[in-house]
């Protein structure tokens, strides 16, 4: 297997990115652990090395939850409203 490190660079990249707009406040905790564990394989980062895996759990944990398009889709009397 070929090593791309701009691939790699650019996954990273995008790790730091989600966090920051985490923290931000931009996207939901939830939604930023599920993008970060789908680019951590890519960004060839171990799953469950800190801090990453805090993101491994929360994805884990949650992966029952709907959210943000999918969750647009479903029927409104489907979903809890907060306020």
């Amino acid at each position: 297997m070929s090593i791309n490190l701009d691939y790699i660079v650019k996954a990273r990249s995008q790790i730091m990115e989600t966090a920051q707009h985490m923290l931000d406040g931009g996207i939901s905790y939830i939604e930023g652990s599920r993008l970060i564990c789908g680019l951590l394989e890519q960004a060839r980062l171990e799953r469950y090395d800190a801090p990453f895996v805090v993101f491994v759990a929360v994805d884990s944990e949650t992966d029952h939850l709907s959210i943000g398009e999918v969750r647009d889709r479903w029927h409104p009397d489907a979903t809890i409203k907060f306020p």
